[in-house]
């Protein structure tokens, strides 16, 4: 855990989560629009989808969120 935390609560982190994820889907709103992951290479909107939804599902685990 780091010794400050960017945002007061959990509530809070979440909405600026939305905020993010709602900017996620407008960048990608244009047809044929790649990003480069650092590991992976150009990815379109459903690859990093699809590694979004692996990413946060490890981070629910690792931090108790969530068990499966």
């Amino acid at each position: 855990m780091p010794d400050q935390l960017i945002y007061q609560d959990l509530p809070t982190a979440i909405h600026q989560l939305m905020i993010e994820l709602d900017d996620f889907d407008q960048h990608f709103s244009k047809a044929g629009t790649l990003v480069i992951h650092g590991g992976f290479g150009p990815m379109n909107y459903k690859e990093w989808c699809i590694w979004h939804s692996k990413h946060f599902l490890h981070h629910l685990k690792q931090f108790g969120l969530i068990e499966c």
